[in-house]
């Protein structure tokens, strides 16, 4: 399935499917179905973008500067144009 995702979200949907993999790895059965972490975030980032665009705008309240501030807000908004899941989604 394609996914047609901001490239700062989908990279932000990749740091944390790597983080939760970290975790879940300490499970036997969860390493046994997935021993390399890059196949693990290859095959289930699109699972974090919800989590993704959550952290994102958390961000925007946070004390980093405009520049940083700005660059997120443009994802967020270029993602709802580009992405038909979340189109017509209403934003906080």
């Amino acid at each position: 399935m394609m996914h047609h995702t901001h490239i700062l979200i989908r990279k932000t949907a990749e740091e944390i499917a790597g983080a939760f993999y970290e975790l879940a790895a300490a499970n036997p059965d969860f390493y046994r179905d997935w021993p390399k972490q890059r196949n693990y975030i290859r095959k289930n980032w699109p699972a974090f973008i919800p989590a993704a665009r959550e952290q994102l705008t958390r961000m925007l309240r946070l004390n980093y500067s405009d520049h940083v501030k700005n660059e997120i807000y443009e994802a967020l908004v270029n993602d709802r144009s580009i992405n038909p899941a979340i189109r017509d989604a209403t934003v906080h």
